[in-house]
């Protein structure tokens, strides 16, 4: 089991999957987190030891993240980049 914090741009679906496989999974949007900006979002994934799952561009280059997927979409998509401290996307 994977614990998970999805970002407000992540759809309801995804949530429901995840939760279908058996992760534990926290909705920014029902923590008053919506519309927060990435730093705040971020401590509050740490703080409760899970990742963060987000369509945002912007958490590939925190250089301190243990762990967020970031779901990119396009032609060849989805696919997911995992950033880690000091690893580039």
């Amino acid at each position: 089991m994977v614990a998970v914090k999805l970002d407000e741009n992540m759809p309801d679906a995804v949530a429901d999957v995840l939760r279908s496989a058996g992760h534990d999974v926290a909705l920014a949007r029902d923590e008053d987190l919506a519309g927060s900006d990435d730093a705040r979002l971020l401590e509050a994934a740490v703080t409760e030891g899970r990742v963060l799952v987000t369509l945002d561009l912007d958490f590939a280059d925190f250089g301190s993240v243990v762990a967020v997927w970031v779901i990119l979409s396009g032609e060849n998509f989805p696919r997911f980049v995992t950033a880690f401290p000091g690893a580039k996307p």
